[in-house]
């Protein structure tokens, strides 16, 4: 793939702000293709980022939130010819990018955000 604005950044490089960075992307990659206790909680916490941003992603179909669903708020591959192919949509589809964002945006809303965790969160404490 000719890709013209990768740039590789490390978490030690001068000013690097992580939210900042991610929230820069156009796309997001979540590729855990070892399955593995490390891999697994990685790509849930990687989807929850993006879907956190609002950013487009393309995740391995294992690891991920049971709230997200192909071609919805996700794109979902697993082998080198979907992840090929998965990004390659995204690549070209700024319709596409912006669909996948904002639905991701509104699946952490409604089931991570604050005021649902703190609603869960006060009647399991109060036990009401």
């Amino acid at each position: 793939m000719n890709l013209k604005r990768v740039k590789f950044m490390r978490w030690g490089d001068n000013g690097f702000d992580y939210h900042e960075t991610i929230s820069s992307f156009d796309i997001g990659l979540a590729p855990m293709m070892t399955k593995n206790e490390r891999n697994l909680a990685k790509t849930a916490f990687k989807s929850l980022e993006y879907m956190s941003c609002g950013i487009s992603f393309v995740s391995s179909s294992w690891g991920i939130p049971k709230h997200l669903v192909h071609n919805e708020n996700v794109l979902i591959a697993t082998n080198i010819e979907e992840w090929t192919e998965q990004v390659f949509l995204l690549s070209k589809s700024i319709e596409l990018r912006k669909k996948l964002g904002n639905n991701a945006y509104e699946t952490i809303v409604s089931n991570f955000s604050y005021s649902y965790v703190y609603d869960q969160l006060k009647k399991i404490l109060i036990n009401n």
